[in-house]
């Protein structure tokens, strides 16, 4: 007969199995768990046997894909065509590569096909989780993310981005956006091929690349947008390609919900040729006041001498009494200070005439002097001067004379009696004007010498500086057409600016400019 059984071996084999099956249970309850929770969050597991060329997935891939959930396993080639032809060449290279590396990590963004035919875009995250003894990879696991619609959304801001840079493209101008500290974050294929030399623009400071700077330009209509949060231009040169180029410059604050500036967009038009063309109009305005400047001083100095030698004459023939003598040497001692008069407002227009700088209250030196500039008695004058007027650096004999020749000019545009005004003020800012591409930002006294006469003609106001250029007729007193020509020079000699404009009301505005003596305040 047989060996009776071990009832009590096989029964603990029996307990040991049913064990072993509560654990595989709870095993694949977890799994399953896990599956689910992983399935949630749109995602799927997978594994693949890299021996046999076989994969697994969770559930959720079929739910994504809408395939049968019966086919349990895919061979390499049924995965691959579910693959786009056109991702399946980087996805091999991205296995390829992860596998060989130590960690035996990879990623891959790629597009597979569902039942619906409708491509998902999948991110997929792996490792090699087994190898063989020289290093094979055994086995893969890894898990999926559905991206479809984060994708879409990159797209769609892709081609939003793609949009206005087209648009920019387009446009012929340099069209530039700066970051609020002036980095350059965009520009336009314009501004780009303009200044080709000095790629990259993007990610360097707007100084830098166009101006060869390290700081910000002082007179940079995007700085004065930031301050102003409002829209700025004016008129640069820049370095260029090839050669130095001269731009209209718009810069326009970008603003967030918060009412913030987030950039700034700066508008470049090419106005070299417009320049080049101004230029050529001032050359010619040159020779024309060169011409009316020869003309002018042989005029008056054929007077001079008419005058002198005819008095000399007449002394030499008179043999009338000395008194009468004296009357003709008098004219001609008159000839020759006038003479004197004219040659020193010649230094003053030319490099001579360098003023002697000190500290000058010019407050104080009108207060002396418009008394005996005034000399016509149907003028009346008024001075405004605001508290506490800086000082100004300057030659206070210059200053005096200019300051007459302003005062005389008035005065002879008003022949019939009216009002002359003088005010000082200071000025604590740019003195920006597009007549003074040069300006500077600092500390000016500002001096308006204005009139109620009949203004300058319009058509007269660009050539009003130009020597022996006046609006009245000439004259022994008047109409000499030096005055605001000496005015000019004298104020550019001292670092200042000079406009001269009409006001609304009535009459003629001489507006300077110079710089204070900021060692006092």
């Amino acid at each position: 007969m047989g060996t009776k059984p071990d009832y009590e071996e096989l029964a603990a084999q029996v307990k040991d199995l049913q064990k072993r099956l509560a654990s595989m249970e709870k095993v694949r309850s977890q799994k399953q768990s896990l599956d689910s929770l992983i399935g949630l969050s749109g995602q799927y597991v997978w594994e693949w046997d890299f021996v046999a060329g076989v994969k697994t997935f969770s559930r959720e891939f079929y739910r994504l894909t809408g395939l049968d959930a019966r086919k349990k396993k895919f061979s390499a080639k049924d995965w691959e065509n579910l693959i786009h032809p056109d991702d399946r060449a980087e996805y091999q290279e991205a296995v390829q590569k992860g596998v060989r590396l130590e960690a035996g990590r990879f990623d891959a963004e790629y597009r597979i096909r569902p039942k619906t035919g409708e491509w998902k875009w999948v991110f997929e995250r792996a490792v090699v989780t087994e190898r063989g003894e020289n290093g094979t990879p055994l086995q893969i696991q890894g898990i999926n993310s559905d991206i479809t619609d984060a994708v879409r959304l990159k797209n769609k801001q892709f081609n939003s981005e793609q949009f206005i840079q087209s648009v920019f493209d387009a446009i012929r101008d340099g069209v530039t956006v700066l970051s609020p500290d002036l980095t350059i974050i965009r520009t336009n294929h314009s501004q780009r091929k303009r200044f080709r030399a000095k790629r990259p623009l993007i990610g360097r400071k707007c100084h830098q690349v166009f101006q060869n700077r390290n700081t910000p330009c002082k007179l940079c209509p995007a700085l004065r947008c930031l301050e102003t949060k409002a829209s700025e231009q004016n008129e640069m040169r820049f370095e260029a390609e090839s050669d130095p180029i001269w731009s209209e410059i718009h810069a326009f604050p970008l603003f967030n919900k918060q009412k913030e500036i987030v950039n700034i967009l700066v508008y470049s038009r090419n106005i070299t040729d417009k320049k080049k063309q101004e230029d050529e109009v001032v050359k010619t305005r040159k020779f024309r006041a060169i011409g009316a400047l020869a003309g002018g001083i042989a005029h008056d100095f054929n007077n001079l001498i008419y005058a002198i030698k005819g008095n000399i004459d007449l002394a030499k023939k008179d043999r009338r009494p000395r008194k009468k003598i004296l009357k003709n040497l008098s004219e001609i001692e008159k000839a020759c200070n006038y003479a004197r008069e004219l040659i020193s407002k010649f230094i003053l227009l030319s490099s001579g005439g360098v003023p002697r700088i000190k500290e000058l209250c010019i407050t104080g030196l009108i207060k002396a002097s418009v008394q005996t500039w005034v000399q016509n008695s149907k003028i009346t004058y008024e001075t405004i001067f605001h508290d506490h007027t800086w000082r100004v650096k300057a030659d206070g004999d210059q200053m005096q004379r200019i300051l007459f020749e302003l005062v005389k000019n008035s005065e002879e545009a008003m022949p019939d009696g009216g009002k002359i005004v003088i005010s000082v003020a200071n000025h604590d800012a740019a003195v920006y004007s597009p007549s003074h591409p040069s300006a500077a930002v600092g500390r000016f006294v500002r001096l308006d010498v204005w009139d109620t006469g009949p203004g300058i003609p319009e058509q007269d106001l660009p050539i009003i500086f130009d020597p022996y250029f006046s609006t009245k007729a000439r004259g022994a007193q008047k109409g000499m057409g030096l005055g605001l020509a000496m005015v000019h020079s004298v104020v550019e000699k001292h670092n200042g600016f000079i406009d001269v404009r009409n006001r609304r009301e009535n009459g003629a505005m001489v507006t300077i400019y110079l710089p204070a003596d900021t060692t006092t305040h």
